[in-house]
């Protein structure tokens, strides 16, 4: 087909006409689109700019909605810890109101005069002095007595109690209800003064005994000398001194060999202060007998220092009796036989040896031996004080190596060397596995014996629950159940749960919000029982309280730094959204201009065409 030839000015008019077409649909993308930048085309850099910028905003938005739940989880938390401090200022409330009402009841010295066996009741030093020159049997210590460096001498049959001695025994008040506030105190005691000396058949029991001294020489501080029938009941005996002592800072000497010496109820001793010397209970030539309760030695502050030592004769350990000894240099070292029997339970934490010298006798398997100690047990050749441990089958003792059980028919052994910590070269059986508290029999006991010491008396534990029990454990549990409720979306961040939150789409920012265990048992509250102190309960509560103010707080750092991310996002996907279409959205008013200017040159494009070709025609019109 041949080619129709077009005349310059035709041609030149023709695609004029068809460049500003092309400007026209151009210019109708974009006013329809509203963007001056559609495609790589359009502009390769611009495009792949904003779409950069776009991204980055997109995915940040992203991240925004999980900051928005976040602050919606730690807003849970904090909501719920305001309202569970609430409930604990309840609680203080009613351990305060039953505080008050516990002090208002107590043994009158009315009541106790009353009782046959009681010889005097004494509130003072002078009124002590004169019941123990001028009367026997009971006397009651009815408050807090200061002895100052007086001694005080108890002679045959005369008995110190307190007045919780007289517990469960007043019809008119309920069990528990009787004031356990009895104490005795001295300081400067010096030279060779000890604080008490006591005689045979007598009673000591439901006592606080504390001593403070600058200066022990040869002397105990506190030194029972025992004779026959001698009871100690209930004790609580603290000494405070930093001198350097001979015979230990407490003493109880029972210098008889005939002398029987009876540890009953719970009996506390303790170092209140840094000392050389701490022996917790000395017996010399008689029998100490331990057949219930528990005794607590503690040694942290002092040196050279052991629980028991003695010389010949037997200490018997047996029934329920516990004995804890923790700290010192040593726990037992005794010339004479420690007899553990039933189901009695030992355990000793010490930096040295936890037996030394003498005889162990184990006559039962359903004992409890348990020796954190650096050795278990001392035998001295040199000082021919061998070391001899006689088991019965299944005796079972516990050290750092693990558990060892005696072999079937028992075991009688003598050491010739100077420490033993291995006994399954003695035909004992180890099992480092092992453990007593996985045994059904001994689970409770060893749980009881591990617990902390028995309080202190104080003045302070003149106290019992009574109702207040019962509505105190009631917010308690209503306080947990707040607890549990905390959670967000299934994290809780006051039950150890924790949350990450990332701030940035490289995930190169974030913050780790780490819960806490707000649970009563997390903050040390107690159960209360009648035999809990109410005192003690308030301080945990304020303990509590504080730790919850502590949380509190460290949340609402958290839930400020998220906000504040949070409102930086949120302005920064502005700004990237603002430059992205900085880059590629088109001006209207520009675009609409060039329309209009367009359309007008098209329709001057298409006269002019029309112009040039009436040319031809006129050469038609010849023919």
């Amino acid at each position: 087909m041949d080619k129709v030839s077009l005349t310059a000015s035709m041609r030149s008019n023709l695609l004029s006409l068809q460049n500003i077409s092309r400007q026209v649909d151009a210019t109708q993308n974009r006013l329809s689109t509203g963007k001056k930048v559609n495609s790589a085309i359009d502009n390769p850099s611009s495009y792949y700019t904003a779409r950069s910028l776009s991204n980055r905003a997109s995915d940040l938005d992203a991240l925004l909605d999980s900051m928005g739940q976040a602050v919606s989880t730690i807003k849970a938390a904090t909501t719920s810890l305001e309202t569970a401090a609430g409930f604990l200022e309840q609680a203080s409330a009613v351990a305060t109101q039953a505080l008050e009402e516990a002090k208002s009841v107590s043994a009158t010295k009315e009541w106790l005069a009353g009782r046959s066996e009681v010889s005097a009741i004494v509130s003072s030093k002078d009124e002590l002095l004169d019941a123990l020159d001028k009367t026997t049997g009971i006397i009651v210590i009815y408050g807090n007595i200061d002895m100052g460096n007086t001694s005080i001498h108890l002679k045959q049959g005369q008995s110190l109690v307190g007045v919780g001695y007289f517990q469960n025994l007043n019809p008119d008040l309920a069990d528990a209800e009787i004031d356990k506030f009895s104490k005795l105190t001295w300081s400067s005691l010096e030279g060779t003064n000890s604080a008490l000396y006591v005689e045979h058949n007598s009673l000591i029991s439901d006592l606080s005994l504390t001593a403070t001294t600058s200066d022990i020489t040869d002397s105990s501080l506190i030194r029972i000398e025992g004779k026959s029938g001698v009871t100690l009941r209930n004790l609580d005996l603290s000494a405070d001194t930093s001198s350097n002592t001979q015979n230990g800072i407490f003493n109880a000497v029972f210098e008889d060999q005939y002398s029987m010496v009876s540890l009953e109820g719970n009996i506390n001793i303790r170092a209140l202060n840094t000392a050389t010397e701490f022996f917790g209970i000395r017996v010399i030539s008689s029998t100490l007998n331990m057949g219930s309760g528990r005794l607590n030695i503690d040694l942290q502050k002092a040196g050279y220092s052991f629980g028991l030592i003695g010389n010949t004769e037997t200490m018997n350990f047996y029934g329920n009796a516990e004995v804890n000894i923790k700290g010192g240099l040593g726990g037992i070292t005794h010339n004479g036989t420690v007899v553990m029997d039933d189901y009695a339970a030992i355990n000793i934490s010490t930096t040295g040896i936890a037996i030394g010298y003498g005889t162990l006798e184990i006559r039962s398997s359903n004992t409890i031996l348990k020796a954190e100690a650096s050795s278990l047990f001392i035998s001295n050749p040199d000082d021919w004080t061998l070391f001899n441990l006689k088991a019965v089958a299944g005796a079972r003792i516990m050290n750092r190596l693990g558990t060892f059980t005696a072999p079937p028919g028992g075991s009688d052994i003598t050491f010739p060397t100077s420490y033993i910590d291995d006994l399954s070269g003695q035909g004992f059986i180890l099992d480092a596995a092992l453990s007593i508290a996985n045994d059904a029999d001994f689970a409770k006991k060893m749980a009881d014996m591990m617990s902390d010491n028995i309080p202190a008396f104080t003045e302070e534990n003149i106290e019992t629950w009574g109702n207040g029990a019962e509505k105190f454990n009631h917010i308690t549990n209503q306080y947990d159940s707040l607890i549990e409720d905390a959670g967000y979306k299934g994290i809780n961040l006051l039950q150890n749960q924790n949350l990450k939150v990332t701030f940035n789409e490289s995930r190169s920012a974030w913050l780790d919000v780490k819960g806490k265990d707000a649970s009563s048992a997390a903050l040390g509250l107690m159960t209360a029982t009648q035999d809990t102190f109410i005192a003690e309960s308030l301080t945990q509560l304020q303990n509590a309280l504080n730790q919850i103010r502590s949380m509190s707080s460290e949340l609402g750092g958290y839930y400020n730094i998220v906000l504040n991310r949070q409102d930086f996002t949120e302005n920064l996907i502005n700004v990237l959204e603002e430059g992205a279409d900085k880059l590629t959205l088109a001006d209207m008013n520009e675009e609409s201009a060039n329309m209009l200017a367009l359309q007008t040159r098209q329709q001057l494009a298409t006269n002019s065409l029309s112009l040039a070709s009436q040319a031809a025609q006129s050469i038609l019109r010849l023919f």
